[in-house]
């Protein structure tokens, strides 16, 4: 059921392009199901309590507007995203009026709720629409200024009923206003929370192989020299490059070009440890950072990088096509800038390149091992 409401409230959601156009259709069906909830409630707890015919009248007159924000999220699946907020904006409006002239008047501080209506379509609508939101805004603030300096009078049943059932109806529509503003911007607030987590990921994220990017490496090889550093431990950086990926390009086009990088990266991450760090830093250019790691451990478990590719093929059209990369593998001198170690490393893959490539090439501060193909 859970499942059902949240893809309920994100219809029209994904197919928008734009981020700012997503939050406020999702916002527009956060809106639509709070009030048709708090319409049903409201209208329910009332009948079953004072069994009034006043109620009952405004629960039939306010059915068509509750079939109206039942559809808002139907608007925005069709692409009819600026009908759905119109239609909230109407429904929330219109079922308030009902309320006020068909029974409580301003006797029963019904009018409260247009203080929350002259506030929230800036949840709803663009900025764009920024006559719209102005419009509400000023509609909604003369309404409530009118019921509350010039009172309308209520049905006679309601000016029957006892004073404490009055209070209670009074302090309550009060309360519910407040509570109805809160739940809104809680679960604003936690998509905005949602939203901000998913970006950041993005931001630290190669969109097309799910590895870390080169923004998120350098943070964490930051973190690595400076652990490094303090506790005296080992570190090694190996920087991979896919052998003639511009032939592979060139022969079977981007699209395979694109798989393959994919293939390359599900590898690369299958053979090394939990505690390296796999990212891909340039077109077809990886690295891995191997903390806690000596310069012939790294050798190892680029030696197994290697291998895992020779060993797994990718197979296009059910035929292998046979991928191999190079690697250059350097000790980390935390005491030396980040872009040492780069330049080490690139060094060392310059020269697996040079020596045939399909091998991997190991040196710190001069060439420390060569370590090729067996």
């Amino acid at each position: 059921m859970l499942l059902g409401l949240n893809s309920w409230l994100r219809w029209g959601v994904n197919t928008q392009p734009d981020w700012t156009l997503k939050r406020k259709i999702f916002h527009t069906n956060i809106g639509a199901f709070i009030a048709l909830l708090s319409l049903f409630l409201y209208c329910s707890t009332l009948l079953l309590t004072l069994r009034s015919w006043t109620i009952t009248r405004i629960f039939i007159a306010e059915l068509p507007f509750c079939i109206l924000l039942a559809m808002v999220p139907w608007f925005n699946r069709q692409g009819l995203d600026n009908l759905a907020r119109w239609g909230l904006a109407f429904s929330a409006v219109v079922s308030q009026l009902i309320a006020v002239f068909m029974a409580f008047g301003s006797y029963l501080n019904v009018h409260f709720y247009f203080t929350l209506f002259a506030i929230v379509p800036i949840a709803f609508f663009p900025f764009k629409q920024w006559r719209s939101i102005v419009f509400l805004l000023l509609l909604n603030t003369a309404l409530f200024l009118n019921f509350e300096y010039f009172p309308y009078p209520p049905a006679a049943e309601v000016l029957g009923w006892s004073e404490s059932t009055v209070q209670i109806i009074r302090a309550s529509y009060v309360a519910s206003t407040i509570l109805t503003m809160f739940i809104f911007m809680w679960m604003v607030e936690l998509v905005a929370e949602k939203n901000e987590a998913r970006l950041e990921n993005l931001s630290l994220t190669d969109h097309l192989t799910g590895l870390p990017n080169r923004r998120f490496f350098e943070s964490v090889f930051q973190q690595e020299m400076a652990k490094s550093r303090r506790n005296l431990t080992a570190l090694a950086l190996a920087m991979i490059d896919i052998d003639h990926f511009k032939a592979i390009n060139d022969s079977y086009g981007h699209d395979v070009g694109d798989e393959v990088l994919k293939h390359i990266s599900r590898q690369l991450s299958q053979a090394t440890r939990q505690t390296n760090v796999v990212a891909r830093i340039g077109g077809e250019e990886f690295a891995v950072l191997l903390p806690k790691t000596s310069l012939p451990e790294a050798v190892e478990v680029a030696q197994r990088m290697r291998q895992a590719l020779a060993d797994s093929p990718y197979q296009l059209d059910e035929r292998p096509l046979n991928i191999t990369i190079s690697i250059g593998v350097t000790r980390v001198d935390p005491t030396l800038p980040m872009a040492a170690a780069y330049k080490s490393a690139d060094t060392a893959l310059y020269q697996a390149k040079h020596d045939g490539r399909n091998r991997v090439v190991a040196q710190s501060e001069a060439p420390l091992a060569l370590a090729t193909p067996g």
